[in-house]
């Protein structure tokens, strides 16, 4: 146990703690709950979207994928551009005149119900795996921290977690990602400088870069099939991920969903900058690491002050707990109102709605620890699985859907399914052409939305 990071890292769960207790004051109904009411101002706007996009895997196994790609990892991060690109000229604005309270929901106004069901059970499974590798970076974080094993730092992560998600739903979780952005962009550039001054600055690094392997200097290094796949794969896959697409239903306006993406847009390039540096000057200070999700920590350890690792540490647990406990949300809000509200009791009070919510959150939260538990994998190829499955199925329904007015339940259906299909075999074949699954998946799912709508009824004439 590392009393400085430990110290550090308490404070900062105190505070989050606080902010949440604080701001779930304000829960007075369950839209309150759910979606904030449509009320988000642009800084919270700003600061929940952008933690929950960046997350603890970026700090961690982001800085492990440039540590071993040089910078070819540069393009791990371009997809998440693209993304907020298309918002700020296109989605953002439309998205929140949508007004929904979920992605379901939406899926059912604009398709119809048997999509927005199959799309309710999709997200519930989908989200237990996110929530595990947002946990799984989080559980890294707290070993080195405390020196425990791996099942009670995985247990006490996921009640903070549950705690703040239960007791304030959106309202909470927008007030304190934003404090966690705050403190995940404070804590990469610190951990940046430090790195650099380290290894003489970076005209040096990148002399050091040549003389180890010129490859790591080549920005195309990691092929063309797989910076196509980054650029889809978080680029697209986003406008199929629910906790992307309910932040544009929780905002007042349509003017404040487009003014926050704008921010993001610049706040993600800030953020991916020292990210990339951190990795390129590991390749440096210490080579020979073999994991990818180790980097991160084994460079806090060896290089920072113990108080500069402190901050970086409760950046990590930021970015952990900004992302899953939107996770959380989702799931939650999938179960209370996709599912309890519209099939089991449609004349549900906001009592027992709130009551399904909770219950819900602890139910999943738990399935959360036990997933975590058995887990192997690195935890950015959880994440990227995740993002494709629900990605696949789901981005061309909410993407053409919300740019073509002829989309219909005849196509929305069919896109779901030859979309997710298509994920499915592509990973099962194990990724021809070693390009991951979004770019075919979302090409089959688009045709299929066109092909169906054109065969199908035209919306109206039912």
């Amino acid at each position: 146990m590392y009393k400085p990071y430990l110290i550090i890292v308490i404070l900062f769960f105190t505070i989050v703690i606080l902010i949440g207790m604080i701001s779930s004051q304000k829960v007075k109904n369950d839209e309150d709950w759910l979606i904030a009411r449509h009320s988000l101002e642009t800084l919270p706007s700003i600061g929940t979207y952008f933690a929950s996009i960046v997350s603890s895997v970026s700090i961690i196994s982001y800085v492990g994928y440039c540590y071993f790609n040089g910078w070819g990892g540069i393009w791990v991060f371009s997809g998440t551009f693209l993304t907020s690109i298309l918002a700020v000229f296109f989605y953002a604005a439309r998205l929140r005149k949508v007004g929904e309270v979920s992605l379901p929901d939406y899926l059912e106004v604009r398709f119809c119900k048997t999509e927005s069901i199959m799309a309710s059970v999709l997200i519930l499974i989908s989200s237990v795996f996110m929530l595990c590798a947002q946990v799984a970076a989080g559980t890294l974080v707290l070993k080195i921290i405390t020196g425990w094993e791996t099942l009670p730092c995985i247990v006490i992560l996921c009640v903070v977690l549950i705690v703040l998600t239960s007791a304030g739903g959106m309202v909470s979780v927008a007030w304190t990602d934003t404090f966690c952005a705050l403190v995940m962009f404070l804590g990469v550039w610190i951990m940046a400088f430090g790195m650099l001054r380290k290894i003489g600055g970076f005209s040096s690094m990148q002399q050091a870069l040549y003389n180890i392997d010129s490859g790591y200097m080549d920005p195309m290094g990691i092929g063309i099939p797989m910076i196509l796949s980054w650029i889809f794969t978080w680029g697209v896959g986003n406008y199929g991920v629910p906790h992307f697409v309910t932040r544009f239903f929780a905002v007042k306006d349509e003017k404040t969903a487009k003014r926050s993406q704008m921010w993001c847009l610049l706040l993600f390039l800030l953020f991916d900058i020292p990210l990339l540096l951190i990795g390129l000057a590991g390749i440096i200070a210490k080579p020979g690491i073999q994991v990818q999700d180790e980097v991160t920590g084994i460079l806090i350890q060896d290089f920072l002050h113990p108080v500069t690792g402190g901050v970086i540490f409760a950046a990590i647990l930021a970015g952990c707990i900004s992302t899953a406990d939107s996770i959380l949300l989702l799931a939650s809000t999938t179960v209370s109102n996709d599912i309890y509200k519209k099939i089991i009791n449609k004349n549900a009070s906001f009592r027992q709605i709130l009551f399904v919510s909770r219950i819900s959150t602890w139910m999943i939260g738990v399935l959360a620890i036990i997933t975590t538990f058995l887990n192997t994998d690195a935890i950015l190829w959880i994440q990227v699985r995740m993002v494709t499955i629900m990605g696949a199925a789901m981005a061309p329904s909410v993407m053409i859907g919300t740019a073509w007015k002829r989309a219909n339940a005849t196509g929305g259906m069919l896109s779901f399914v030859a979309g997710l299909a298509t994920a499915v075999a592509w990973y099962i074949l194990d990724q021809p052409f070693d390009l991951m699954p979004m770019l075919p998946a979302f090409g089959a799912g688009t045709f299929f939305m066109v092909a169906g709508s054109l065969i199908g009824e035209k919306n109206g004439e039912k």
